[in-house]
């Protein structure tokens, strides 16, 4: 068990970067908050065990009736009223918990100290007397503890046990009932820990499962979201991410530029090459074209046929006339040849582009409009040129 643990972890965090091991850490600091609350479920269900050994075995214990007693119950109607608000709050407190790990971590210790002086406060009521059911509630708590590392969680197992037996010499147990203390705290600790070891590699299985699944719906979503011939961004997460920038740049009133572009006579190359040779036309012209926008906020997608489309955000009017000539020039300088077309005997691209600054009364589709009448434009009035549509 050991062993796979380990591997598991060395395997994951040899692959994965920084990032990876930061939300492994998150992951489990979540799954033990998520126990942490249940961890006094059962520290109260020790105490429970405790009132009924006392209970059904009192007439075997050497004690005053009267005053022993009602000390005994009373004092576990304050753990259980102390232990109930303490697992209320922290589920209500959960996320704290989680995105907190030195207070996961000290709720825990405060958790086990609590534990310990329950223990010593009445460890002395059952010497010399085996309770099954405490042994069980034990083996709970101690299963619930936290894997903040395996190390720490058996240190901390270790130490509870130890105390146990402290308190068992301290009060002067008897010789017979301490070895069978020690037996039923032995095979505790053996339970205990193999419960940490196991409850650690379940986190890292969850994880890795949890990772794998994630990149396969990364992988999904980008299939999804590609164009299968040019492997650029296709209509849909154009569509998509126009609407998110849209608020975004109205919002901190940014401009937003949206460039249409269309391969000149594309049809006639079609007809002269045939749609295969049509094809790796327009995947030269995406790659000529996609290291334009590789900036934060760019997008440059396939808008449908032989139409291409890009968002940019926060560039000025002149930036972006520079940016639409420069791009028209890179597919001219392709010096793809299309001879039926009279005008250019290469293929060259037409371009519209609008830039505007948001506002309450527009569409994001408001732009696509004027970018595309921009489009029409260039191509009306010769083609392989840049028309922009700036506001007034």
């Amino acid at each position: 068990m050991e062993h796979r643990t380990n591997e598991t972890e060395n395997l994951l965090f040899q692959l994965a970067p920084e990032k990876q091991r930061a939300d492994y850490e998150k992951f489990c600091n979540g799954q033990n908050a998520s126990r942490l609350p249940y961890f006094y479920l059962f520290m109260a269900l020790h105490r429970v065990s405790s009132v009924i050994a006392y209970l059904v075995l009192y007439p075997t214990l050497e004690v005053p009736a009267g005053l022993f007693g009602s000390t005994h119950i009373i004092y576990s109607v304050f753990y259980f009223i102390f232990i109930g608000l303490a697992s209320y709050t922290t589920k209500k407190i959960n996320f704290t918990f989680a995105s907190n790990f030195k207070l996961l971590k000290y709720s825990y210790f405060l958790a086990l100290v609590i534990l310990i002086i329950d223990d010593f406060i009445t460890t002395e009521i059952f010497y010399g007397i085996f309770n099954p059911i405490q042994f069980l509630s034990g083996a709970l708590i101690i299963a619930a503890l936290p894997i903040f590392d395996k190390k720490t969680t058996n240190i901390l197992i270790i130490l509870y046990l130890v105390v146990n037996m402290i308190a068992k010499i301290f009060f002067g147990y008897p010789w017979d009932a301490f070895i069978l203390s020690s037996g039923y705290y032995g095979f505790l600790a053996v339970v205990a820990i193999g419960a940490s070891t196991i409850l650690k590699t379940n986190h890292q299985r969850q994880f890795v499962e949890g990772q794998i699944i994630a990149e396969q719906n990364e992988i999904l979503k980008k299939l999804s979201d590609t164009d299968a011939l040019t492997k650029i961004s296709n209509r849909r997460a154009f569509d998509e991410y126009l609407t998110k920038v849209w608020e975004e740049a109205r919002e901190k009133k940014q401009p937003i530029s949206v460039l249409m572009m269309d391969v000149d006579r594309f049809k006639f190359y079609n007809d002269n090459f045939g749609h295969v040779e049509g094809d790796k036309c327009l995947v030269k012209i995406a790659r000529a074209v996609e290291g334009k926008f590789l900036r934060k906020g760019d997008m440059f997608a396939r808008f449908g046929g032989e139409e291409f489309v890009a968002i940019t955000i926060g560039r000025s009017c002149e930036d972006m006339l520079k940016l639409a000539e420069s791009i028209r020039a890179n597919v001219e300088n392709l010096k793809i040849v299309n001879p039926l077309n009279e005008a250019n005997p290469h293929i060259t691209l037409s371009i519209g582009f609008a830039n505007r600054i948001p506002t309450k009364d527009d569409g994001p589709r408001s732009i696509i409009q004027l970018a595309d009448t921009a489009l029409y434009t260039a191509k009306q009035t010769g083609r392989n040129k840049v028309v922009a549509d700036l506001e007034e």
